[in-house]
């Protein structure tokens, strides 16, 4: 098939998971033939040549973007990355009745629900997300795929010995990510915690500096390359992922898969990948984060076993046949229509 790739918001970060996952996507489609075009704004295109639309993040001009394109084809399938942490009862009353159409004033949440009906399928990254389509927006469960994301790194055959020390990688001063928290928790129970990812301007980067201190367990490497960040993941005994919300936390699986022993938050959708192989914390309490991590660093519960779970369900191969799959189907359908 000749699919266009669209993103309806403009991302300036270097990474984001929402990026990543449409390249992972794109690159798995193109393994089995299909044509996979990112489709840029500044371009022009013959819209009528595209047999399918995928549209990745819900925001921006997603309703401008859905609508426009339901005039010509039925053909859209959305992949709209759910990470809110709003409950699913709140997110319902936002989808429906955050709006004023008399003042032409609008709501993410607002724009999502009211394209629902023009989406062909929609793609979720667990049974948690499906949660807010099918009981926030009013999907039917036959409109929904829950699809999970790959681990896209490529872990060496032969295994360094792990280090003793914790590692973390985000969007760093994120409330979401919950990095303070993390860092309270280091200076409390006194672990080594290696941070990398990105600041944004110096004022986050004064901010993060302010939680470190001068606490010398504590050490922010900067951005790293896709390289980079794997010797980290190979040598760290740790990744902690506390999040207050998470839609997946493709880092966290990333390091697992690497061998990490995982401390992770309850809340939100990772938990679904781990197959109760992680130490789940709640993220709101620097006493249990603590105590997790340096569990997780004298002991070995779960790996080398959350290593072979990971391969065998998250791997690039087989998630990319499980998306071709989905794909064919949607092809075979319009065939038969």
């Amino acid at each position: 098939m000749n699919i266009a790739f669209i993103t309806p918001t403009f991302y300036i970060a270097p990474a984001g998971g929402i990026k990543l996952q449409a390249l992972m996507w794109k690159q798995g489609l193109e393994k089995f033939g299909h044509q996979v075009t990112l489709i840029d704004s500044w371009k022009g295109y013959v819209w009528t040549d595209f047999d399918l639309f995928f549209i990745f993040g819900y925001g921006g001009n997603l309703k401008t973007i859905v609508e426009a394109l339901s005039k010509i084809t039925d053909n859209i399938v959305l992949a709209p990355i759910i990470d809110t942490n709003y409950s699913v009862s709140l997110f319902r009353m936002a989808a429906k009745y955050l709006k004023c159409s008399t003042l032409r004033l609008h709501s993410v949440y607002n724009d999502l629900y009211e394209v629902r009906n023009k989406i062909r399928l929609f793609y979720a990254r667990s049974a948690y997300e499906m949660k807010y389509l099918t009981d926030g927006l009013g999907i039917s469960d036959n409109k929904i795929i829950v699809l999970p994301l790959s681990c896209r790194i490529k872990v060496p055959v032969k295994m360094p010995p792990k280090e003793s020390f914790c590692f973390h990688v985000s969007l760093l001063v994120n409330p979401g990510k919950n990095v303070k928290r993390l860092i309270e928790a280091a200076v409390k129970y006194d672990f080594k915690l290696v941070l990398a990812g990105t600041l944004r301007n110096k004022e986050e980067e004064h901010l993060l500096l302010s939680w470190i201190r001068n606490h010398e367990n504590i050490k922010y490497v900067g951005f790293l390359s896709e390289d980079e960040l794997l010797v980290y993941y190979l040598r760290a005994k740790v990744f902690a992922l506390p999040s207050t919300y998470e839609g997946v936390g493709m880092v966290a699986l990333e390091a697992a898969a690497c061998g990490c022993n995982i401390v992770l938050t309850k809340n939100g959708g990772p938990k679904e990948y781990y197959d109760n192989h992680v130490y789940l914390v709640n993220p709101y309490d620097v006493d249990e984060i603590g105590t997790a991590v340096v569990h997780a660093m004298n002991n070995n519960d779960y790996q080398p076993c959350l290593m072979e779970h990971i391969k065998r369900n998250y791997s690039f191969e087989i998630c990319s046949q499980k998306l071709n799959a989905t794909i064919t189907n949607i092809k075979q359908t319009c065939i038969e229509s």
